[in-house]
């Protein structure tokens, strides 16, 4: 059975501008991200996924920001 993911507003959403996600669920930097820039190096985003008969799952996943050498 095909699933399809999309990113989604709601609670958790507030990391949605940083990221895309492609249809077969893959999440991928909408940007780059410097470690300096985030006043909490954490955010979230919130993922829907739905199926061929119309079955709807959201989630939010935490995304860490870590510092490397530059």
């Amino acid at each position: 059975m095909a699933k399809k993911f999309k990113l989604v507003s709601g609670n958790g959403s507030e990391g949605n501008q940083y990221v895309s996600v492609t249809e077969d669920g893959k999440v991928k930097l909408s940007q780059s991200l410097d470690y300096e820039a985030f006043s909490n190096p954490s955010f979230s985003i919130r993922v829907s996924c739905s199926d061929e008969r119309g079955l709807i799952v959201e989630k939010n996943f935490t995304i860490n920001v870590v510092d490397v050498d530059e």
